[in-house]
C-alpha cells in the first residue's frame, strides 16, 4: 500500500501534468489562430480560400486542430456565406425562377408537397409522369429542374426505395416538407430534389437549415470523429440511420443529418469535404 507521501507526490505530477495540458491546449487553440488568420488575410478568392485552408490543414495531425482552423477562418474571412458556398464548395445559389418546372406522379399528397413548395417559386411550371423513375429521370437530363419524392413514412421510417432512385439519378435534396393526415400525429415527409447542389438563399431568420450526406465504414471509427466535428462546429445532430452496404453485408453506410445554420454549417462542410471527399452529399436543405 502507497503510504501518504507516495500519494502526496502522485497528486503533485497529476496537478501538474493537468497544468500541462491546459498549456497545450492553449498554445494548439493559438496556433491555430493565427494559422486561420494569415489563411483568410492571404485569400484573393474564396476558391484561394478553400485551396490555403486544405494546405494549411494538411499540415496538422489533430482533427480537432482541423475544424478548429476551419471555424476561426470562417469567421475571419471577408467573403459571403454564399461566396463561400458558391465558390469553395461549387454549390449553386438557388434562384426563385419563374421558368422553373417541377416534375411529379400526381396523387393527393404530392399535390400537397407541390403547393407546400411552389411557395418558393414566383411561378413555377409543373408536369407529370407515371412513375417515380420517369420524374428522376427528367430531371437528370434536364428536362426537369426538381421533382418530388417521398422520402419518410408515417412511422419516422427512411424509404430507402427512394433514396436508391435519388443515388442512381444524382439527385440532392434542396427542400422537404411533412404532410400531416387529418388529426395524425405522424407525418411524411416529401423532398423536392435538384440535379445541382444548392445553396438557399434564404435568410437566417428561415432556419433551420439540414444537411443530410451518407458515408461508408468498415468499424464506425468515421462516426465519433464527424459527430465531434459537428460539436465543434455547432450543429445539432437530428438524427443516424444505419443500412448495410448491398454489395458487402459487413459494411454500412451511415446517412447523417445535421440541423444547422449556414454559418455553423461551412466550416463543418469544408472539414467534411477535406478529411471525408468520399462522402456522399444527399442535400443542404429547408423544411417548408
Amino acid at each position: 500500500m502507497p503510504n501518504d507521501k507516495d500519494v502526496n507526490t502522485l497528486y503533485d505530477n497529476v496537478s501538474e501534468l493537468n497544468e500541462r495540458h491546459k498549456l497545450v491546449a492553449e498554445e494548439r487553440k493559438l496556433f491555430c489562430d493565427i494559422l486561420s488568420s494569415y489563411v483568410a488575410r492571404d485569400a484573393h478568392n474564396s476558391e484561394d480560400l478553400r485551396a490555403l485552408l486544405f494546405d494549411a490543414a494538411a499540415k496538422l495531425a489533430d482533427s480537432s486542430d482541423v475544424v478548429e482552423l476551419f471555424c476561426e477562418a470562417v469567421s475571419k474571412s471577408e467573403f459571403s456565406l454564399h461566396s463561400l458556398l458558391k465558390d469553395a464548395l461549387a454549390y449553386d445559389v438557388f434562384s426563385p425562377s419563374s421558368s422553373a418546372k417541377i416534375v411529379y406522379v400526381k396523387n393527393n399528397n404530392s399535390d400537397s408537397a407541390f403547393v407546400r413548395f411552389s411557395s418558393i417559386f414566383k411561378n413555377p411550371k409543373v408536369s407529370y409522369k407515371s412513375s417515380f423513375d420517369e420524374i428522376c429521370e427528367d430531371v437528370y437530363n434536364g428536362v426537369g429542374d426538381f421533382c418530388i419524392l417521398p422520402i419518410e413514412n408515417a412511422n419516422g421510417v427512411k424509404l430507402f426505395s427512394f433514396y436508391s432512385l435519388i443515388d442512381k439519378y444524382e439527385l440532392k435534396i434542396f427542400a422537404v416538407c411533412d404532410l400531416y393526415e387529418g388529426n395524425s400525429e405522424h407525418s411524411t415527409r416529401y423532398a423536392l430534389l435538384s440535379r445541382k447542389v444548392l445553396a438557399a438563399s434564404f435568410t437566417e431568420n428561415q432556419t433551420p437549415f439540414y444537411l443530410e450526406f451518407s458515408i461508408i465504414s468498415d468499424n464506425g471509427d468515421e462516426l465519433c470523429d464527424i459527430l465531434s466535428a459537428s460539436k465543434k462546429c455547432g450543429l445539432k445532430l437530428f438524427r443516424i440511420d444505419t443500412v448495410s452496404v448491398p454489395y458487402d453485408d459487413s459494411r454500412f453506410s451511415y446517412h447523417h443529418i445535421f440541423e444547422c445554420s449556414q454559418k455553423t454549417a461551412l466550416p463543418f462542410l469544408l472539414y467534411l469535404n477535406f478529411k471525408y471527399p468520399q462522402h456522399k452529399n444527399i442535400g443542404y436543405y429547408i423544411s417548408l
